[in-house]
């Protein structure tokens, strides 16, 4: 028999299967093969298939207890309790949502809900008709709730923005945040870091854990196949480092794979890569066991969640974003550590596992000490706009600023509302020392206070920095020749106060009103470095600034005219200032203001 003639009766095959499942949707259940409500009682004998060891699929003794009509409102569900010896040791089991239930030696639906410490292993099923019903109705990309919506009317300010996304709860559709069905999170991820963000995960509903990630060592050909009771992941993060949702195969017909019995997000249609997966062993907990899994390779892609569960399609590609981490950490026997990753694509959930992969990474040989310094350069390459770099230097904050900055940016950029943004790739540089790198301004001393234009301005100022070492640093302030009398400003700091400055003295260079000006404020903003002192000295204001653009030398009769009330183009007065900086070995965390007075 010919390759072409073997595809052709393959497509046929899974054309027809598409066919019958069509069928069954539109046209009612196939009673041969699935039960309906009406068929099911009270006492009815009843099975499960799922993993609880490797990706051996087993058979586990259920009972029916009940079938309970408008569980919520339009939603009938299927109550049974397991009889296995083990389902009575573990009770419900995170992992298990998916795992095909079967009454009369048909499908009746998945396992779905479980119940924080029941002494008993109690389920809800979710009706297999419920479940076929998925992606029939075509629903839009986005969350129905809790979405990300910035202000581009203010400067931006990604470290405020850093603390403002982590008081947030993670993005889920608040039909699915029952803690009756906590998605399982797999991480490769050290348990220091899982229980850092612990609270985040669990606002959205997932329970994140430490287990393993996707190194198969052994029945890798076990784990490539979609069949009902083996494990579905939903892998956010794959490669060198692991985060995948993990649940249970219902159903496989074709290449559609149903699968959860509930929600992952409850976006609807969704573009997330696909895979199938392994079971290590079945932690028991008195209040949630869990499975302890890994991921297997990706195969396909998760094409609609919804309240019932999830439908993927075999074969298919999702958009994954590659991630290269690179760790060198001054305690760590090997030069470097590198780690390969891949993002799955999600506008409210890429940069938050960004932010975790990023703490992971550093994290990996355990917490830093109190006293350490983080040098770190990064590069988000985006497919119309560059690359827009990182590069930085942060000590005794661990990973928030390096983690924050990238969570932030990543995130302005997936959920701006002026177009979508393509981020190609991500790479990342991460070196870790033990030095306490923190300093403050602890005086400035002047020249002299009194002076007239023209004059040269010395400044002295000492930084006292870990263990109470001192260190000077010199500015010369050359003042103009046309300088008007009066009393002048001037701030001596370091970057976060400087930052704060020109957010307020020139707001129109960090505030986006289009994709343009939006990727030019990110450069801006992540262009200031810490390891600087500054100096700036505010001077009066001449010239203007017409939207973006500074006109400074702008002479007085046109100035009056560009800023005339009768005018549609908006412009505002421009600040001159004279500034300088220096750079240091430390992180200055404060400022000193001073007054200059210059005489006539």
């Amino acid at each position: 028999m010919s390759n072409a003639f073997s595809c052709s009766i393959s497509r046929l095959r899974v054309i027809f299967i598409g066919f019958l499942a069509f069928c069954t949707i539109v046209c009612g259940l196939d009673k041969q093969k699935y039960i309906p409500l009406d068929e099911i009682a009270r006492g009815m004998e009843a099975y499960c298939l799922t993993v609880y060891e490797g990706a051996k699929i087993e058979r586990f003794e259920m009972e029916v207890i009940s079938v309970v009509y408008d569980y919520r409102p339009g939603q009938n569900m299927i109550l049974v309790v397991g009889k296995d010896e083990r389902f009575k040791h573990s009770g419900p089991v995170q992992g298990c949502s998916g795992s095909p239930v079967y009454i009369d030696g048909r499908m009746a639906g998945a396992l779905s809900y479980g119940y924080s410490y029941a002494k008993d292993p109690l389920y809800m099923v979710t009706p297999i008709a419920e479940m076929l019903n998925i992606g029939t109705v075509e629903t839009t990309k986005t969350a129905t709730s809790n979405g990300l919506i910035f202000d581009f009317s203010e400067p931006i300010d990604l470290a405020a923005l850093s603390d403002d996304l982590w008081e947030k709860p993670l993005p889920r559709s608040s039909s699915v945040t029952s803690s009756k069905s906590p998605i399982l999170l797999v991480t490769s991820l050290p348990s220091q870091v899982c229980d850092a963000f612990s609270e985040r995960f669990d606002t959205a509903g997932i329970r994140a854990v430490a287990g393993s990630g996707t190194d198969i060592r052994y029945g890798l050909n076990d784990v490539t196949e979609f069949q009902p009771g083996g494990v579905l992941a939903i892998p956010l993060v794959s490669g060198d480092i692991s985060m995948s949702a993990v649940g249970t195969i219902t159903e496989v017909l074709g290449e559609k794979v149903y699968g959860f019995g509930h929600a992952f997000l409850g976006y609807g249609s969704v573009d997330l890569p696909m895979a199938t997966g392994f079971v290590h062993t079945v932690v028991s907990n008195l209040s949630f066991s869990f499975k302890l899994s890994g991921t297997g390779p990706i195969r396909g892609a998760i094409r609609h969640d919804e309240n019932f569960g999830v439908y993927g399609t075999i074969g298919d590609r999702a958009e994954l974003i590659p991630l290269r981490i690179t760790v060198r950490r001054y305690n760590d026997p090997e030069a470097e550590r590198v780690y390969n990753c891949k993002l799955a694509v999600n506008r409210f959930y890429t940069p938050i596992m960004l932010q975790v992969a990023l703490i992971g990474a550093g994290q990996m040989l355990g917490p830093l000490p109190p006293d350490h310094t983080v040098n770190y350069k990064g590069a988000i390459k985006l497919d119309k706009f560059g690359a827009i770099d990182i590069e930085n230097i942060s000590s005794g904050r661990v990973f928030a600023e390096v983690a924050g900055e990238a969570m932030s940016t990543v995130s302005l950029l997936m959920n701006n509302p002026f177009g979508k943004v393509k981020i190609d790739s991500m790479d990342f540089e991460i070196n870790i020392g033990p030095q306490n790198r923190l300093a403050n301004v602890r005086s400035v001393e002047l020249s002299d206070y009194r002076v007239k234009a023209g004059d040269t301005v010395k400044v002295a100022a000492i930084v006292e920095s870990h263990m109470s070492k001192k260190s000077e640093h010199q500015f010369k302030v050359n003042l103009p020749e046309k300088l008007a009398p009066g009393k002048y400003e001037m701030m001596i700091g370091g970057s976060y106060d400087y930052a704060a400055f020109l957010r307020k003295a020139r707001p129109y260079n960090y505030i986006a009103k289009d994709l343009d000006s939006l990727v030019a404020a990110i450069k801006r903003i992540l262009a200031l470095k810490r390891g600087k002192i500054y100096a700036v000295v505010t001077l009066g204001t001449g010239g203007v600034v017409v939207r973006e653009t500074e006109l400074p030398d702008l002479p007085p009769s046109k100035t009056v005219l560009m800023t005339s009330g009768k005018r549609t183009t908006t412009s505002k007065p421009y600040q001159h200032r004279l500034e300088q900086n220096i750079p240091i070995d430390s992180v200055v965390l404060n400022s000193k203001a001073l007054q200059l007075i210059v005489e006539e």
